[in-house]
């Protein structure tokens, strides 16, 4: 499904001068039934190394120091383009004015033990949940209020030879079925198989996180702007079902899970961490 909102998109509306762009439309949010009753925006941006310039406007001295201890420039420009898509979701979520500069120091981003990141709950604003992920040349992230969630994104590529680790006979042959009749390669295909298993993994901070072949592919269908479908979990502290919406376009997956098991709000979690 092609959807040239997603890469590229118009301006997001916590953009300042940063070329964030929103990851989901305003439709699909609106439409899509695994985003009914709650507040989700998504944002992506192109990483550059051009955007170190701004992390002394959007970025708080906490921060400032996680950045400044990266050794290797391209893992540092990954880091911060994710962070700045997160600020930029949360504000949207948070509040439906333009966010000053100070708005986005005060949205700070810190990471539990496991490398899940969370909003500080000193933050201004009530909490939303936040994901991020990158891959490529392009960073993404996911903020939903209340509930917990997970986005991954995957730049696609050929997966052959570890399918087997996080694809069995049965997925393979829906994928492929699936694939044919939607003149997408099975080389997009399992990448996206790949980005709903591990946004699973995401919203649902587990120890130890659900193995790939702990989740099952049971159903998958196009729907507004990409693909729909159910996830079997085999796991006992897991729901037996989730739905998922994904996409693929320019050569990238996302997917995106909401974690709605009873007690998994932000607020919730961030007393555990």
């Amino acid at each position: 499904m092609q959807n040239s909102k997603k890469f590229p998109g118009s301006p997001g509306r916590a953009k300042l001068d940063i070329a964030i762009q929103p990851l989901l439309s305003q439709t699909e949010i609106l439409n899509l039934p695994i985003f009914k009753g709650i507040n989700v925006a998504a944002c992506r941006l192109k990483i550059g190394p051009q955007q170190a310039d701004l992390a002394h406007r959007y970025l708080n001295p906490a921060e400032r120091g996680v950045l400044r201890q990266f050794t290797f420039p391209r893992r540092a420009a990954q880091w911060l383009a994710g962070r700045l898509c997160a600020k930029a979701a949360a504000l949207s979520v948070i509040s439906t004015s333009s966010p000053s500069p100070a708005a986005w120091q005060q949205i700070e981003i810190n990471n539990q033990p496991s490398g899940r990141p969370f909003i500080a709950p000193s933050s201004a604003g009530p909490i939303p949940d936040i994901s991020i992920s990158h891959s490529g040349n392009q960073a993404a992230a996911l903020a939903v209020r209340p509930f917990l969630c997970g986005l991954d994104l995957q730049e696609i590529k050929n997966t052959s030879r570890i399918k087997s680790r996080f694809a069995n006979p049965e997925e393979e042959i829906l994928l492929l079925r699936q694939g044919t009749v939607l003149n997408q390669s099975p080389k997009a295909m399992f990448i996206m198989l790949w980005s709903i298993k591990e946004a699973v993994r995401k919203a649902f901070p587990l120890h130890p996180l659900p193995g790939f072949l702990d989740l099952n592919l049971q159903s998958l269908s196009t729907t507004t702007g990409g693909f729909s479908g159910r996830i079997a979990c085999r796991r006992s502290d897991m729901p037996d079902i989730l739905s998922f919406f994904a996409f693929i376009e320019n050569n990238y997956a996302a997917a995106f899970i909401i974690n709605r098991e009873p007690g998994t709000t932000a607020d919730n979690y961030l007393v555990t961490i």
